[in-house]
């Protein structure tokens, strides 16, 4: 296919439009000091300097106050660049979406940064520290009166650092103390272990969720306080954790006497769908109980409620639970029916003191969607169009199940390598020589769908079942293939963390129908790989995958991402056939296969695995 001239030189002049512009970038990143005025000095650099274990040192250069303009790979300040090219327009949306200005050294913020360095190093540990700055001149052969850019020098002394030397608990609460001496092994203090105070707070945070999920469900972290003697001359820490008892009043007076921790217990359970309290009153919905639960529908919009109970695991009659809680909002927003899932508690004044109404307000999204999407391409000179036509009901047998139906094609001007008769796709009506057109249909459903009972499977691990079917029908001028797929996978979670997909069937079938050509030019090729690729195939897998990803809602942490997958084809297939099939080639080469029904189908064992580490740099 012919280029045209025009388009490609418009392509040429955009090119070097943005080339351009990006030169004069980047001059004006290499020249930042050029807009400063004389009593100005552009903070260039940040160093820190420390003896022994460098381990906080990218934490202590990100909290000074002062911080050097961003820079592109670690070398151009290109955001500075484009606020200087636009300085002398006051208003630019680009200088002010994109741009950065100068960060002009102050002296005033040294002190500052300084004691937020020493708080810091005190957190953990580390109190008998010396942070100190020195403001040197980017180049050593200017002065610092004379040079326009400085960097900022912070030499730190940690000194040692102090560790746990005991770790005691004062609980006066009999019941509390048993359960937390229960869990002393999850516990984040530790005798001989760096005394930090960041490890004290998750300690707190830790007794409060583990109490909350025992029923206490008043009781927060504030109600946790440790007390630290140390000793400059060991160097080390006598910690104690106590557990305060709440104060109620006395009598209705103003006197104040220790009270105890209460535990609380779910009277009612209440799931109001596309409701609240006032539109309650107002309309009267549809109400049914399921599984000891209350349903209130305030809208025509059915749903199976059974399936929501199977996945909401508060329950009358139980302690109040944090984890029970969290699970719960995790598996009903995972259903994807709700654009917003509220779980709210209230006192049963009606009942016993500790009593609590549990209300699971759920907001239904739009059931059904259409969305359309499309795109040019270029593959190395090639061009193209895609599109993609998709439909998704989010409720389609109203048991929560999210059926997928999608249908992607493709156009695209491609060169010939075996030198066919050129054929034009849709009659020549566009410049188009190669189709590639596809249905695909996907249904997933919250739950395990077995041969056997599937209650005797628990519900806590979110379990589903997908099922997948898609065709691909591929129109080259070399060759035409159809590639048909299927597949049955179920997968649950053990924890937040870690998932497990189980593909007991996965079926592909591949055939191809090339051109003369192209099977002569398949028959010159010597490697079976590459050949075999381009023959019609069967493949009959089972596949397993365990993943874990460490990340959780702190964003500011480090986190890894595991994948394994093993996969096994054939061997099933393999029962059915009696004897291998072997075809040999002119260089007396013997290529080994097995078919079934006349199709040659494809046996192998492999594994592989993705692991990555993700550093959230601060």
């Amino acid at each position: 296919m012919k280029k045209s001239p025009k388009a490609f030189y418009f392509f040429r002049f955009k090119s070097s439009v943005l080339f351009a512009f990006g030169i004069s970038i980047l001059c004006y990143s290499c020249s930042p000091t050029r807009h400063l005025k004389d009593s100005e000095q552009l903070l260039n650099k940040i160093t820190i300097k420390s003896n022994g274990n460098k381990k906080f040192n990218g934490k202590l250069n990100s909290i000074a106050k002062q911080q050097p303009n961003r820079k592109l790979l670690g070398i151009f300040r290109l955001y500075l660049g484009i606020y200087n090219l636009y300085s002398h327009k006051a208003d630019s949306k680009i200088k002010d979406k994109l741009g950065e200005a100068p960060v002009i050294y102050d002296s005033t913020l040294n002190q500052p940064s300084l004691d937020l360095m020493t708080r810091f190093l005190n957190n953990k540990g580390y109190y008998e520290n010396t942070v100190s700055v020195e403001i040197l001149p980017h180049k050593k052969r200017k002065s610092l009166a004379e040079s326009k850019k400085v960097k900022m020098v912070f030499t730190i002394n940690k000194g040692e650092r102090y560790l746990i030397s005991r770790f005691d608990k004062e609980i006066t609460d009999l019941t509390i103390k048993q359960i937390i001496e229960s869990s002393n092994t999850n516990q984040n203090l530790k005798i001989y272990d760096p005394f930090d105070l960041d490890k004290l707070k998750e300690e707190r945070i830790r007794v409060e969720r583990l109490l909350k999920n025992f029923g206490y469900y008043k009781f927060s972290r504030e109600y946790v306080v440790f007390e630290a003697d140390t000793s400059q001359r060991t160097k080390s820490a006598a910690l104690k954790m106590v557990i305060k008892n709440p104060t109620i009043n006395y009598y209705n007076t103003d006197s104040l006497i220790e009270g105890k921790h209460q535990t609380y217990t779910i009277n009612s359970v209440q799931v109001r769908i596309n409701g609240n309290q006032t539109t309650e009153l107002l309309h009267k919905g549809d109400t049914s109980m399921v599984d000891s639960m209350l349903f209130i529908n305030l809208k025509e919009k059915e749903f199976n409620k059974k399936a929501i109970s199977r996945i909401t695991y508060i329950r009358p009659g139980q302690l109040f639970s944090l984890k029970n809680q969290e699970e719960t909002y995790r598996n009903l927003s995972s259903l994807k029916l709700f654009s917003n899932v509220s779980i709210q508690y209230e006192p049963d004044f009606y009942a016993n003191d500790n009593g609590l109404i549990a209300t699971i307000d759920l907001k239904p999204r739009k059931q059904k969607s259409l969305t359309i999407e499309t795109e040019g391409t270029n593959n190395g000179g090639n061009l193209g169009v895609n599109g993609t036509v998709n439909f998704q009901n989010n409720n389609t047998f109203k048991g929560a199940e999210i059926l997928n139906i999608s249908f992607n094609g493709g156009l695209e001007a491609q060169t010939i390598l075996t030198g066919e008769d050129e054929k034009k796709i849709l009659g020549g009506f566009l410049p188009f020589n190669t189709l590639e057109f596809g249905p695909e249909i996907n249904l997933e459903i919250p739950r395990f769908l077995l041969p056997v009972n599937a209650d005797r499977f628990s519900p806590r691990g979110n379990p589903r079942t997908t099922f997948n079917a898609s065709y691909n029908l591929q129109e080259r001028p070399d060759y035409r293939r159809d590639v048909t797929k299927t597949y049955i996978a179920y997968s649950w979670n053990e924890s937040a963390n870690k998932t497990h997909v189980i593909q007991p069937f996965d079926l592909s079938y591949i055939k191809l129908d090339p051109s003369n050509t192209f099977s002569a030019a398949l028959e010159n090729i010597e490697n079976p790989f590459l050949r075999n690729s381009y023959t019609d195939n069967l493949i009959l897998a089972s596949k397993y995958s365990f993943i874990y990803n460490s990340k959780n809602s702190n964003r500011l942490k480090n986190y890894i991402f595991f994948r394994g997958n093993i996969e096994s084809a054939g061997n099933l297939l393999s029962l059915f056939t009696k004897e291998k099939g072997q075809s040999i080639n002119e260089d007396s080469t013997i290529d080994k296969f097995a078919e079934i029904a006349g199709i040659r189908f494809a046996q192998y064992i492999r594994a592989d695995i993705d692991f990555r580490y993700y550093q959230i740099s601060t």
